[in-house]
């Protein structure tokens, strides 16, 4: 498979510092926020703390305007030239997402809304199938509590043994996720790591809060009772779809946009890539699922494919804010 270069692929579980984001005052910027705990959680990246994203709200507010109309980054800087909105000395735009369905969101969701901040949340499907947690973090929640040794025979992994942290752990589980992804199927990725998770005497019942997915219940008290919200696609269970087979891609692409528009009763426009990853036949279930727009993840000078189905995002999450 023709896999098209993506730039800036979101890490997750990486232990290392991410530098601060710089915006443009007078620019568009869509940006990614994912879970929310009240506490710092080092040992994921994608964790923001509630404090932290509303102190970034605060400062976006005084120097930029809210939209969740995303579909309009697909004008070009000249187009944005004329628009009045874009003028010189006038705000710019800031289009507020959140990935992957986490029930931590919802206080976010309801804080935007009470503050008339219009929102996108892009919604995996697989918590309409009595779960939980996606597979991705059914593993990391098994490892995070794993004795060493029980991690490391089933990670597969030799490593000097140095580092009993559950950091270390659960960076070994990110690089198993991602070795398991590009050489597993769909169905069998996801059918491994629920058998494990159901087979180890380490995992949880209860899913730890950070990673739990929101219940169906949940999306439509957002549908019916926060209008500045928009739902839209993410896909299924966030696997890799720059590496699935035809049928894959349609299970996952158009049938979370099926399943999405029948709860909610009105189309599903646009689509977030899992990982921010693609591949020519990726955009291509795109469009025949119906899709006018899709978003990445990343700077936009090094995608590959039509503007409309590679739009710009940028991951905050722990990562610090400034305005140029």
């Amino acid at each position: 498979m023709n896999k098209l270069p993506i730039a800036n692929r979101m890490p997750f579980l990486i232990p290392r510092r991410f530098p601060a984001v710089r915006l443009s005052q007078n620019g568009s910027h869509a940006l990614l926020y994912h879970t929310f705990s009240e506490r710092h959680r080092p040992y994921y990246c994608n964790v923001t703390t509630y404090e932290k994203f509303y102190r970034d709200i605060l400062l976006l507010k005084k120097q930029f305007m809210f939209s969740n109309a995303l579909e309009r980054m697909e004008l070009n800087e000249r187009e944005l030239d004329g628009a009045s909105e874009q003028k010189q000395g006038s705000r710019g735009t800031i289009y507020l997402t959140f990935d992957d369905s986490y029930r931590s969101i919802l206080p976010v969701l309801a804080f935007c809304h009470a503050n008339d901040i219009p929102t996108s949340i892009f919604v995996n499907t697989y918590l309409f199938e009595n779960q939980t947690l996606l597979p991705k973090d059914k593993l990391f929640q098994a490892l995070r509590h794993a004795p060493r040794p029980a991690a490391l025979t089933f990670l597969n992994e030799t490593v000097a043994m140095k580092n009993n942290s559950l950091l270390f752990r659960d960076y070994l589980a990110m690089r198993w996720n991602r070795r398991a992804m590009a050489t597993l199927s769909y169905s069998d990725y996801e059918k491994e790591i629920n058998t494990f998770f159901s087979a180890c005497p380490f995992a949880p019942r209860d899913p730890d809060p950070d990673l739990a997915m929101m219940t169906p219940d949940d999306l439509r008290h957002i549908a019916q009772d926060l209008p500045s919200v928009r739902i839209l696609s993410h896909g299924r269970s966030h696997f890799d779809l720059s590496r699935a087979d035809t049928a894959s891609l349609e299970q996952d692409i158009a049938g979370s946009k099926k399943t999405l528009e029948h709860m909610l009763g009105r189309a599903v426009s646009m689509f977030a890539y899992p990982y921010g990853f693609y591949s020519e036949a990726t955009l291509e279930a795109v469009k025949r699922a119906g899709y006018t727009h899709a978003i990445a993840a990343g700077i936009d000078d090094q995608a590959q494919g039509p503007r409309a189905l590679t739009l710009p995002r940028t991951s905050i999450d722990t990562r610090a804010l400034s305005v140029l």
